[in-house]
């Protein structure tokens, strides 16, 4: 069964933005990134990216263009 732990709806433009969610170790999660405009998570300069980690050790990162979905692979102990 999967489960939303957090989601964002509008971010403002040409600006970074951080987000931090503390998960139970003990689960299996998977990182979903999709962008509903399509238009990507970048700026006028195109320098854009996202990059997820869990307990120090990078799970995806990447640059996000054209709304195109993102999904990382199944991390945490209990996958």
């Amino acid at each position: 069964k999967q489960k939303v732990m957090g989601s964002r709806n509008t971010l403002p433009s040409n600006k970074e933005n951080y987000f931090e969610k503390c998960l139970p170790a003990d689960a299996c999660y998977r990182f979903t990134l999709f962008d509903k405009s399509g238009d990507g998570i970048c700026c006028e300069n195109g320098r854009g990216f996202f990059s997820v980690t869990w307990d120090g050790e990078t799970i995806r990162r990447g640059r996000f263009k054209n709304g195109k979905l993102q999904r990382s692979s199944a991390f945490g102990n209990g996958c």
